[in-house]
């Protein structure tokens, strides 16, 4: 009995090896130029040892689908001019193409997610770059000091773009940041010289610490409606700025703001402003105007928020606002002519928008939808109304941003958010959720307790044979 208790112990021991090593399964090997190491049946390129020139990158090696290129696997390869990498790619890593100085021109396809830290910084050849429709996440300094690079188009699924990202990118005339970005890292755009138009989409809620600073060439700024800091020196040493619009769900100005923004001549600050911070406009030497679009004054501002400015610098805001009448001096600034408001209906849609979780749900999942997204920029959303069936017929009302539904079958099928704000002005969006089917296949431990069962019969009617 010991002993068939033993081997049966031997027995599922083996089998979790073996499955252990099916599932790791790493090796390294070298095919052509090309070093990898193999995951899961997958490779990873690792190395490079070919000359450069115009390469393709491959799709497999050695019968094994490439879905990574990994840690430093072009390092200092000055000799790439151009990279083709195909759509088996779902990662570039870090320093994936780290100084590779001639490099031209390179492709990022649509299957990469995430493009790595140092990716492909100091390519100084490098001019342009299309990041593909899948990719989420631009690592820190990923295209640090690529001094050619004169356009950059992102893909619609970008939600982050890391700190110093682009700097340096000396040569960059143009950002047009999608609405799927909702976090730009410091420094992200700084020095970039030639840069002139920046328009921010409207899912950042920040733009942080000298994220555009030194970019001296820059002349339009387009700030994103959700935007609700602009962070320390955030556009310093802007010297070809001339105005600047900040939006109405700006509640913070940091220091050091506009520092040193030499051509700056007016400014529009909206009325969510309360903290305006130190020396925001220090030294802008032509600052004259400076308007207060909301009723509430700004409640915490530093002494030295216009220092270095013209004594001609005069502040104006509207007849039904609580700043103080013309002539009288409000934290240092002089308020000049003041703004007749016309009270005119001019209530602008709210932007009816939602997500939901689980992001692929199955039949009969408890779904939680969310509509944190839809925003109102003149007032606030007072209801929200779910049409589950696309009848037209909305099955819930709530106040809240949340709802709850299920579906019994798999299928597609269309959800429409109904929001409505406190001018009674309606907007819709409809997205198409996609309902899967319950999950049938057996896991690790399923398997494992199957085989175990098997063994177990076949040596019991082994030892029981006479």
């Amino acid at each position: 009995m010991k002993n068939r208790i033993l081997e049966l112990f031997i027995c599922m021991i083996l089998i979790g090896a073996c499955f252990v090593v099916n599932l790791g399964n790493v090796s390294a090997d070298q095919e052509g130029d090309y070093i990898y190491s193999v995951t899961n049946g997958k490779a990873t390129i690792t190395d490079y040892t070919g000359a450069g020139g115009a390469i393709i990158i491959p799709s497999t090696l050695a019968g094994y689908k490439t879905v990574a290129i990994g840690y430093k696997a072009f390092y200092y390869s000055t000799g790439i001019t151009s990279a083709i990498i195909p759509d088996s790619i779902t990662t570039i890593g870090y320093q994936a193409f780290y100084s590779c100085t001639s490099l031209t021109s390179v492709n990022i396809p649509d299957n990469v997610t995430s493009i790595g830290n140092n990716a492909f910084y100091y390519c100084s050849s490098l001019t342009s770059v299309d990041i593909g429709n899948n990719v989420t996440t631009i690592g820190e300094q990923a295209f640090y000091s690529c001094t050619s690079l004169t356009s950059v188009t992102f893909g619609n699924k970008v939600t982050s773009i890391g700190n110093s990202a682009f700097a340096y990118c000396s040569a960059l005339d143009s950002i047009d940041i999608p609405d799927s970005v909702t976090t730009i890292g410091y420094d992200a755009f700084s020095y970039c010289s030639s840069l002139t138009n920046v328009n921010i989409g409207d899912s950042v809620t920040s733009i942080g610490y000298t994220t555009f600073a030194y970019c001296s060439s820059l002349t339009n700024v387009t700030i994103g409606k959700r935007v609700t800091a602009i962070g320390d020196s955030a556009f310093a040493y802007c010297s070809a700025l001339s105005s600047i619009i900040i939006p109405n769900k700006v509640t913070t100005i940091g220091d050091n703001a506009f520092y040193y923004c030499y051509s700056l001549t007016n400014v529009t600050i909206g009325s969510s402003v309360a903290i305006i911070g130190e020396r925001v406009f220090f030294s802008c030497p032509v600052l004259t105007y400076i308007e207060f679009v909301g009723v509430d004054v700004p409640t915490k501002v530093k002494s030295n928020w216009i220092e270095g400015v013209p004594n001609e610098i005069r502040g104006h805001a509207y007849n039904d606002s609580d700043f103080p009448p013309p002539g009288s001096v409000w934290n240092g600034l002089i308020m000049g002519t003041m703004l007749i408001r016309i009270m005119v209906d001019l209530n602008k849609l709210p932007i009816a928008d939602f997500t939901w979780k689980p992001s692929n749900p199955i039949q009969n999942q408890e779904i939680i939808f969310d509509a944190s997204w839809s925003y109102d920029s003149d007032g606030s959303i007072t209801s929200y109304e779910w049409d589950w069936n696309n009848d037209g017929i909305y099955d819930e009302n709530h106040t809240t941003l949340t709802a709850i539904n299920s579906w019994s079958k798999e299928g597609s099928y269309p959800v429409t958010l109904k929001v409505i704000d406190n001018a009674s002005a309606i907007s819709t969006k409809t997205i198409t959720v996609t309902i899967g089917g319950e999950s049938g296949a057996p896991g690790f431990e399923m398997i494992f307790v199957l085989c175990a069962i098997v063994i177990t019969i076949l040596l019991w009617k082994k030892k029981s044979k006479p």
